[in-house]
């Protein structure tokens, strides 16, 4: 008889906590980071979201929008100094077996998003995502998605002192309302969106589960990076990285996983996952369809 455990507490795949203490972390050495462009424009934006479609919490993550001539790429700000904070500690100590929690600077209402998306990569009118699930970063590409974008008349938006322009669109099962403005002539934004007369500054998804909104602007160039194993020889202390190219459709999947199967996607990813048992005193192991957590909303519906 499976054992059904009505868990209400938000699991964190991007640092992968487990019911025994132990973690399996997917391990980015900064060491591979490859660059294949040059940016000019780095928007800096704060990404507010729903952990569930139940409660009130909402987690915050810093990201980035690096935009070039040929391509622009799309991250967290957090992750990268996550994935610097562990770097130099295993170097600094590489004869120690303990961990460290890269996460240790954080606030309890922030959270790193392991997501990537790179506009116009590895060619002119691809988006190439990598996500991270569990400790693996899989990896898909689709066609530059094309936004209808209905502008509002009559209405405008002030955002850093800019004043923008209002557009809504609806993209894969979800309403957006941006701010975007002509000052910048770039039709980028954050995450996916592209296509505006101008840099998108804000967004929000019309029931207010996600919102972007520019907090930071900055000229200069510098180079725009993507994590490549290939790029050098992975440490002896990091496991190596591992990179799967699937479909957007798979990634979906997997995402819905995340709320509806937790403890079978980290088995799926050789991750046994284990709860303390108070009458026994001891860790019990969990099988695929224990836990089951509240609705956690991915961006895309379809």
């Amino acid at each position: 008889m499976n054992r059904k455990i009505t868990i209400t507490l938000f699991l964190i795949f991007a640092g992968m906590m487990v019911f025994d203490g132990q973690a399996t972390c997917q391990v980015r050495d900064v060491a591979e980071k490859k660059s294949i462009g040059e940016y000019m424009l780095s928007i800096t934006y704060e990404y507010v979201f729903a952990i569930d479609t139940v409660s009130s919490i909402r987690k915050t993550d810093l990201e980035k929008l690096e935009i070039g001539l040929e391509m622009s790429r799309y991250y967290s700000v957090f992750a990268d100094r996550c994935d610097s904070v562990m770097y130099k500690y295993r170097i600094e100590n590489p004869n120690t077996e303990r961990g460290v929690n890269e996460q240790a600077w954080m606030k309890d209402f922030q959270q790193a998003i392991y997501d990537d998306y790179y506009l116009n990569y590895p060619g002119e009118g691809i988006l190439t995502s990598r996500q991270r699930i569990v400790n693996v970063e899989y990896e898909y590409s689709e066609p530059i998605p094309e936004f209808e974008w209905r502008i509002l008349p009559d209405t405008t938006d002030m955002v850093m002192g800019y004043r923008c322009n209002i557009a809504e669109t609806t993209f894969r099962g979800r309403n957006y309302c941006v701010s975007f403005t002509t000052s910048i002539p770039f039709p980028n934004g954050p995450w996916k969106f592209n296509g505006t007369p101008g840099l998108i500054l804000k967004a929000e998804e019309q029931t207010g589960l996600f919102r972007w909104e520019a907090v930071g602007i900055k000229e200069g160039k510098g180079p725009i990076y993507i994590f490549d194993p290939k790029a050098c020889k992975p440490a002896k202390w990091a496991p190596e990285m591992t990179i799967r190219k699937v479909s957007r459709k798979q990634v979906l999947a997997l995402q819905k996983k995340k709320w509806s199967d937790p403890v079978g996607l980290m088995i799926q990813h050789g991750t046994q996952v284990s709860t303390y048992d108070p009458k026994t005193k001891k860790l019990i192991d969990l099988s695929s369809g224990d836990v089951r957590y509240k609705y956690i909303p991915p961006l895309e519906l379809e």
